[in-house]
């Protein structure tokens, strides 16, 4: 996948075939993808471990990205419990509210939040 820096660029196909692209690039095995509320939810599994990645690709809304909110963390911590995945990752071009860090800082379970920035780096 030949892929722009400028990850705003991408349609939502794309954006959820790049994420499934970097998953497959560290050894996961997409199991299924799910329609979610505001996305894709994807089931992966590496070796007997099962993960899920809650895929945002946040559309423009009056010129700009939205913030994730606590709401989509908490659908990616209830499918991680779904799945009993043993991590969860929640993907966005956009940045998360400090409620959507809160929900995956206290939620007991092992969520990562991944943000545009961080998405930079996925891309090197």
């Amino acid at each position: 996948m030949t892929l722009t820096n400028d990850l705003t660029q991408l349609s939502a196909e794309e954006f959820t075939d790049f994420v499934i692209t970097y998953f497959e690039q560290q050894g996961y095995a997409l199991e299924g993808i799910q329609r979610a509320q505001a996305g894709q939810l994807l089931v992966f599994r590496r070796n007997e471990a099962y993960s899920v990645a809650y895929c945002l690709p946040n559309p423009w809304l009056g010129g700009q990205l939205w913030d994730v909110t606590s709401v989509e963390v908490a659908c990616c911590i209830a499918a991680t419990k779904e799945f009993m995945a043993t991590s969860g990752y929640v993907v966005t071009r956009s940045l998360f509210s400090f409620g959507a860090k809160k929900e995956a800082a206290y939620s007991g379970r092992n969520i990562r939040l991944v943000d545009g920035e961080a998405l930079k780096q996925w891309i090197r």
